[in-house]
């Protein structure tokens, strides 16, 4: 708004202007498109403040690392209890990455029999997680 007096205010001969009120509206909106047009250019909006930036660390809290330790024993604890054959079977997929095939394979048992072991140990795991949280 004061961009726009001090604008009015230089034109000297503005009273003798026909349409006052049309010329201060138009100067408005012109001051407007301007207005949008240097912040397009200078890329308005699009730039963070440094002071907006707000450091924050993806390192876990002391509270995260306790609940993650005792979440990992609970884990061994679960795997420990499983049949050994089962065990064999989640070890192998879980952190060895091989496929039920390759599981099989080296086990020299079916692949019904790796997707059986298998799921029979994850509810099994499942479910001592879950009493473990309670």
């Amino acid at each position: 708004m004061q961009d726009l007096f001090v604008r009015l205010l230089r034109r000297a001969d503005l009273l003798s202007l026909e349409n006052v009120d049309g010329y201060v509206f138009e100067a408005a909106a012109n001051m407007v498109r301007d207005r949008g047009r240097y912040e397009q250019a200078r890329g308005q909006g699009r730039h963070v403040g440094i002071d907006d930036l707000v450091a924050q660390s993806e390192a876990p809290g002391a509270e995260q690392i306790v609940a993650g330790k005792q979440r990992l024993k609970r884990m061994l604890a679960a795997l420990n209890a499983l049949p050994p054959r089962a065990r064999q079977v989640v070890i192998l997929r879980r952190f060895e990455n091989l496929t039920y095939l390759q599981i099989a394979r080296r086990l020299g048992i079916s692949v019904s029999a790796v997707e059986k072991h298998m799921a029979r140990a994850m509810a099994a795991l499942r479910l001592d997680l879950v009493e473990g949280d309670r």
